[in-house]
């Protein structure tokens, strides 16, 4: 009895984290240092779209770039712009861009 209690206490967990991973990317998030690209960057936001499969990431400073069809890979969002690709990876509540360029790193403001 105690095995099928181990065995459904981790299937929720499993299921509640494959769930929820897709929407811990989402949200609000502050620019700590460096820049994306060429720009230095306040803020970046991250919003699921509708079709459920890709993301629009945000980014606000010295310009604005928004990027419709990111994708999310193996715990990174993935963004492709006219060839140029680079990944957003997150640490917690760290996220940090690292485009060819150099990295900028974002804290989520928030939950």
């Amino acid at each position: 009895m105690n095995f099928m209690k181990n065995v459904l206490g981790v299937a929720v967990t499993v299921l509640m984290f494959a769930c929820g991973s897709s929407h811990a990317f989402e949200g609000s998030y502050r620019g700590v240092s460096g820049k994306v690209g060429i720009y230095t960057m306040s803020t970046m936001t991250i919003k699921k779209n509708s079709d459920g499969s890709t993301y629009t990431v945000a980014f606000k400073g010295e310009e604005s770039l928004t990027y419709d069809d990111a994708t999310a890979q193996k715990g990174k969002i993935q963004i492709s712009d006219k060839g140029f690709v680079f990944d957003i990876q997150f640490d917690g509540k760290k996220a940090i861009v690292d485009p060819a360029d150099g990295k900028a790193i974002f804290e989520k403001v928030g939950k």
